[in-house]
């Protein structure tokens, strides 16, 4: 069995039905599908536990599409649980995600590459199929796969680096807590401290360093519910 691993966000899913040739829902945005026996998706950041890593510099694209797609599209968190439960899920979201950096020199399938750079990205799909012995895909395939799974990302604009959006000082209080840097004096999960939180961000955003971001321009748009 080969294990890929993925932070999530970032298109594990859409990265298998690539890989071995599944068909997908186009409407959907989502990629899952079913694994089959010698392939298994998970989001391990021990590099023992993984043969192939999925990621990338951009872990505030990850963070919005896997609070868009899987806790809000699927899950539905911000209307089944109460706020202290999804502000927190938020935060650990983001603290989770950012982890997914000190394992970057592991990186076979880079997330920069799909955006920036699809070539190498497909030198290396072709390499993993005739390593594993899967059917190559056509370039032609590839690209138009990829766009449909742009078209999923979340526009970040009107969240990156605004310190009023609760889900942008989400991120930032989430990637400041691996650094030890935690609010002592309130509490991050009561509404009320919300302003409190915005400053917290706002004061210590000089010490974040994980803030790459690819501006996707979808028409994907994280509502107002945090």
């Amino acid at each position: 069995m080969h294990i890929i691993s993925f932070p999530g966000g970032s298109g594990g899913n859409w990265l298998y039905n690539t890989l071995t040739n599944q068909t997908y829902n186009y409407g959907s945005a989502n990629f899952h599908t079913s694994s089959d026996k010698k392939e298994k998706l998970v989001h391990e950041i021990d590099p023992l536990k993984f043969k192939y890593l999925l990621s990338g510099k951009s872990y505030f694209n990850f963070y919005l599409n896997v609070i868009y797609k899987y806790f809000h599209h699927d899950k539905d968190i911000f209307t089944e649980t109460d706020y202290k439960n999804y502000f927190l899920e938020c935060v650990n979201t983001a603290r989770f995600l950012c982890k997914f950096d000190h394992i970057h020199k592991h990186i076979f399938f880079n997330f920069d590459d799909l955006i920036n750079a699809p070539d190498n990205f497909y030198t290396q799909i072709t390499k993993f199929q005739i390593d594993n012995n899967y059917q190559l895909i056509p370039n032609e395939e590839f690209l138009t796969r990829r766009e449909v799974f742009i078209r999923t990302c979340v526009n970040p604009s009107t969240i990156n680096l605004n310190f009023d959006n609760m889900f942008w000082v989400c991120f930032v209080i989430g990637q400041l807590m691996n650094m030890d840097l935690v609010p002592t004096e309130f509490s991050i999960y009561e509404y009320q401290n919300q302003d409190k939180c915005k400053q917290f961000a706002l004061d210590n955003f000089k010490y974040c360093t994980l803030n790459n971001v690819h501006n996707f321009d979808t028409d994907v748009f994280m509502p107002n519910i945090l």
